[in-house]
């Protein structure tokens, strides 16, 4: 998996919502950057 990834896309391949996606990841301890 590449070492970047963007969360829509990530989402997309696993059938999750970006929410999702980023909910797991906190509880992963894996940091995300938003667009925002």
């Amino acid at each position: 998996m590449p070492q970047n990834i963007r969360v829509h896309q990530l989402a997309k391949e696993l059938g999750m919502t970006n929410q999702e996606v980023l909910d797991v990841c906190g509880a992963l301890g894996i940091g995300v950057k938003t667009h925002s």
